[in-house]
């Protein structure tokens, strides 16, 4: 529903009360979640969103990044390598990878956006964000994308990022399949 829109004080006319930009997004979140669990197209175009957008992040992550900028993206990768043997942690840091990369442009609805899009698909299929193994290639590919926005190079950015994520896609992919087999596989035993 649309609580907290619509204001009513006593002997007043009703008025457009004025949410908080986080409390919106919690809503849309609560609504995104639920879509994702009812509909199957959802994760997919929640999927492609996010690389339209983080690859608009990082290309202009690219242009602008200052030194003060890189240096924030560098520690942001380095606590992450620091995190490899806890999977939850790393997990953390690898959204905050990739929320650094959107902060780098200033722009306070960018940061909610990559907040909210990593959350949406964290809460949504938190057991296919980390594959065992995966953390040493995703590492890579960070550091790849942290050497593209160091260098102001704003097309090999946008390929390491498309790359990044299409190989995330794949593995979701990949295990989708491999749950998919397994329930199906449980739901023969029992006739």
């Amino acid at each position: 529903g649309s609580a907290g829109l619509i204001e009513i004080s006593h002997g007043e006319r009703a008025r457009i009360a004025v949410p908080d930009t986080r409390s919106m997004f919690d809503r849309i979140g609560q609504t995104m979640l639920h879509l994702l669990q009812t509909s199957p197209t959802t994760l997919e175009h929640l999927k492609e969103a996010r690389i339209l957008f983080e690859v608009g992040m990082v290309k202009m992550a690219a242009m602008n990044a200052t030194a003060a900028h890189i240096e924030t993206l560098s520690r942001a990768l380095e606590h992450q390598r620091s995190r490899i043997d806890n999977a939850a942690e790393f997990v953390k840091a690898d959204m905050a990878f990739h929320t650094a990369i959107a902060s780098v442009s200033g722009n306070s609805v960018c940061m909610l956006l990559s907040e909210a899009m990593l959350d949406w698909l964290f809460n949504f299929r938190r057991d296919l964000l980390r594959l065992p193994g995966s953390e040493f290639i995703t590492l890579a590919e960070h550091q790849r994308l942290l050497d593209a926005v160091s260098a102001h190079d704003v097309e090999e950015a946008e390929r390491a990022m498309v790359d990044h994520l299409k190989r995330a896609n794949e593995r979701y992919r990949i295990l989708e399949d491999a749950m998919r087999r397994r329930s199906l596989n449980g739901e023969a035993d029992e006739t």
